[in-house]
């Protein structure tokens, strides 16, 4: 055991409850497929994290991945957002809109988006992506969450 590291004899009669540790800020992520298509004209999630808040704080949702066009025939956009929710909209973590036809290929995207949770509560956190156009995919998406109580 290191020489500075906590034991019951540093601690005052207490001071350090049950509450105090499981308060702790956690950390959750996951990587998703590695590549996801989007199929056209509807709302899917590429990635999920369900969370039990053990007390009441934030949630930082940071996401990232690549929104890679597979096809040079065809005018496609696409969108995503960090929600609790089913719909990709605003404030977007990833928005990619082709031009002119195979004007694109692959367009990486980050995102941050912070929720509000109650002691207690039970929310699914995602990425939700939309595609305008059928030929989307959504690559080695990342989504991690990191609870601070507060």
């Amino acid at each position: 055991m290191a020489a500075n590291a906590v034991t019951g004899a540093n601690v005052v009669n207490g001071s350090l409850t049950q509450a105090d540790i499981g308060d702790a800020p956690r950390l959750l992520s996951v990587e998703g497929d590695i590549h996801v298509l989007l199929p056209p004209d509807v709302n899917t999630v590429v990635v999920q994290i369900p969370f039990i808040a053990p007390a009441a704080g934030r949630v930082l949702l940071n996401t990232s991945g690549s929104l890679t066009f597979t096809s040079s025939m065809t005018l496609d956009s696409a969108d995503c957002a960090l929600t609790t929710g089913a719909v990709s909209t605003s404030p977007y973590a990833a928005i990619a809109i082709e031009l002119s036809v195979g004007n694109l290929f692959q367009v990486p995207f980050g995102g941050t988006r912070t929720f509000s949770v109650a002691a207690g509560s039970s929310t699914t956190f995602k990425l939700v992506c939309f595609a305008h156009g059928g030929n989307v995919t959504v690559t080695t998406p990342v989504l991690t969450a990191l609870f601070v109580a507060g």
